[in-house]
């Protein structure tokens, strides 16, 4: 998820409604939520294995989910290894 970064500039102008800079990140905060959550739960982002296999090795990206869109399986990046959750 991108979440946009915090602007800190006037919120509001002297009339009270919301300037353009507020508007803007907003609209980019609210756009991102909506892609990424749904009334039934979280949306797992989607990538190749050869991106799973990049983005596991950014030591950032521990505890990561990503849906396996070439094997269809859902991964967690543990200790830098992209591990298949498993369900039972």
């Amino acid at each position: 998820m991108k979440i946009p970064n915090f602007i800190n500039d006037r919120f509001v102008t002297k009339d009270g409604y919301l300037t353009e800079s507020s508007r803007h990140m907003l609209e980019q905060l609210f756009n991102e939520l909506q892609q990424q959550m749904s009334d039934e739960g979280h949306i797992v982002p989607s990538q190749t294995t050869a991106n799973i296999t990049v983005l596991a090795a950014d030591a950032e990206k521990k505890g990561a989910f990503y849906y396996d869109e070439d094997t269809d399986e859902v991964k967690v990046n543990i200790d830098g290894a992209p591990k298949v959750v498993q369900v039972v």
